[in-house]
């Protein structure tokens, strides 16, 4: 493994908090870095105003020249569900706009000023701006302040989505190019079914030529704004992680969750679906418990797939609802068999990114002491990518096996791209990436929700 800087961008100050997407200018591309020194969660519990910052964006063409940086003003809080951002081209003209939330003369929680702008990706302007739907500014603070934006096909014309909820009430508006109010739906908070997740996986899971948006363990067409499918119609809970996931030896598709919160009896807190049908394939830990996070890896011999849950507990004398660990579960993805397996680390801090192109995940440690450090499958230490992981995948052409974006090392205003210049590609990578959900997936959703950490699973 010879693991290089394939690509560095230089910042204009610290990137302790930062998310990327790349951008289509039509005739290239480009990349789009939202970045802070700082992250404030609009949870009461975990909202800290010591770490609030300016929030700024900016573009970079891929060889690391600046095209622009912009500070956002005051009243744009540093985070995700405050300021999440999308490339879609709903004009159809071939050139994607930025789309992104924007609080000009409010504010840090004002409601009534915040709006959803369009930019010109490659001048950074204002190219049009809309009132920003507040339809649950009643509910307390973690559940107003979560916003997502999110973008897919309707038989190939893109069209976004602005939405509003996670763990009450849910509401979403779809819109499609001249900003025509396509659909609404709104999911009452004692509605039944369960609420949204922190990702927002879009995926033509039937091939009609229409995408759908895996809303929690919901699936709501792109195109009419119809519940197609709902996994678990008892739940009422908060999933935390929502995995698409393919079995590479049938060629068929499950989808992995796992859930926090909700209690509901005759339930699991850890299922897979088979994801056309709905049909419970397997689930483990009946009832109640906080399963936090997961993630689907290939490491077994064969091919096959590890899903991976956490469980832990709150613990109200820890600072911000830092809960207390009380294991992992490493299961067999298809047949939920349990898989004695052991990480190097808390599997929580790893990221399973195929460096080498083998089909196989590595995995990466992230936001930890032995932050960068890559692992092989057998947990034997195999090199170091740089610190603070924020995007992986086939991130530019030409280069075989899955780059990550870390933070330079030694400088925390500048990122660079890192890539095995020793890898090849083999038939299971180019199998996953001959699918367009998974380069849509890693490339364009993932500076919105917490898409950049579950991506790597499929």
């Amino acid at each position: 493994m010879n693991i290089q800087p394939i690509a560095e961008f230089h910042l204009g100050g610290p990137s302790w908090y930062t998310h990327a997407a790349f951008v289509n200018l039509g005739d290239r591309e480009a990349l789009v870095v939202s970045y802070t020194d700082g992250c404030v969660d609009p949870g009461e519990e975990l909202f800290n105003v010591e770490s609030v910052r300016p929030m700024h964006l900016a573009l970079f063409e891929l060889d690391g020249t600046k095209i622009w940086d912009k500070t956002m003003p005051n009243g744009v809080l540093n985070g995700i569900w405050w300021f999440p951002v999308v490339p879609a081209d709903l004009d159809g003209d071939g050139v994607e706009e930025l789309y992104l939330i924007k609080n000009h003369k409010g504010r840090i929680f004002s409601l009534n000023h915040r709006v959803l702008e369009r930019w010109d990706a490659y001048t950074g302007e204002c190219t049009g701006s809309w009132p920003w739907p507040v339809p649950n500014r009643m509910e307390n603070m973690s559940w107003c302040y979560r916003w997502y934006l999110v973008s897919g096909y309707v038989h190939g014309k893109q069209v976004l989505v602005t939405s509003q909820g996670t763990y009450g009430s849910m509401h979403l508006q779809c819109w499609d190019g001249d900003m025509h109010k396509r659909w609404e739906l709104a999911i009452g908070e004692h509605d039944p079914g369960p609420r949204a997740s922190h990702v927002t996986p879009v995926l033509d899971f039937n091939g009609d030529g229409v995408d759908e948006l895996f809303w929690g363990e919901r699936v709501i067409s792109l195109d009419t704004g119809k519940i197609l499918m709902c996994y678990a119609p008892e739940y009422n809970g908060h999933s935390d992680a929502i995995v698409p996931f393919v079995d590479y030896k049938t060629k068929h598709w499950y989808l992995y969750t796992n859930r926090e919160g909700g209690d509901a009896p005759g339930t699991f807190r850890i299922n897979t679906y088979d994801l056309q049908t709905g049909k419970l394939v397997w689930g483990r830990i009946p009832d109640t418990g906080h399963i936090h996070k997961g993630w689907v890896a290939t490491l077994l011999d064969g091919h096959r797939r590890i899903a991976m849950a956490q469980s832990q507990h709150t613990n109200l004398n820890n600072p911000g609802l830092q809960d207390d660990l009380d294991g992992y579960y490493f299961y067999d993805a298809i047949t939920g068999k349990d898989i004695d397996y052991h990480t190097p680390i808390e599997a929580y801090h790893l990221m399973p990114v195929d460096i080498n192109g083998d089909g196989y995940h590595e995995l990466v440690a992230y936001d930890c002491p032995q932050d960068g450090t890559v692992w092989d499958r057998h947990g034997n230490k195999i090199g170091y990518v740089g610190r603070g992981a924020i995007l992986s995948g086939k991130l530019l052409p030409g280069y075989a096996g899955e780059q990550l974006m870390v933070r330079k090392e030694g400088d925390n205003s500048a990122l660079q791209i890192m890539a095995d210049l020793d890898a090849v590609d083999g038939d299971i990578i180019k199998y996953r990436y001959s699918h367009p959900f998974l380069d849509f997936m890693q490339r364009k959703m993932t500076a919105t929700g917490y898409n950049s950490y579950a991506a790597p699973s499929i």
